[in-house]
């Protein structure tokens, strides 16, 4: 990501969300990815899934959706045929704003 140049240090201070994975599976020809923020209602945020493989990778970004407890990471849904290979791939699920950052880790087994 392209951040604004500075002096190397943040210009407003970072907090710590919690992220949870509430499903990360393959179902038929999809791999879908449900998460959220548990602990925030955050505005203007980005959900980003990394789906890591070895030297190969799948990264999908959205908008996050704040709703009146949580903020919501869209559920995503990726082709199987994005994958290059069968096997577990380490999902990582992150959220960052300008006000907070989160990530969780996950193993998904996909079979092509």
């Amino acid at each position: 990501q392209d951040l604004p140049a500075n002096d190397g240090t943040p210009s407003t201070p970072t907090s710590k969300v919690n992220i949870v994975i509430v499903d990360a599976a393959q179902y038929g020809s999809a791999v879908e990815v449900r998460a959220f923020v548990s602990d925030a209602v955050i505005a203007n945020g980005t959900c980003t899934y990394t789906f890591v493989n070895g030297p190969d990778k799948v990264i999908k970004t959205n908008a996050a959706i704040p709703d009146a407890t949580s903020t919501r990471c869209p559920n995503l849904s990726v082709p199987v045929s994005e994958f290059v290979k069968s096997g577990t791939w380490n999902l990582t699920m992150s959220f960052s704003s300008a006000t907070a950052t989160g990530s969780a880790t996950k193993g998904v087994d996909i079979t092509k």
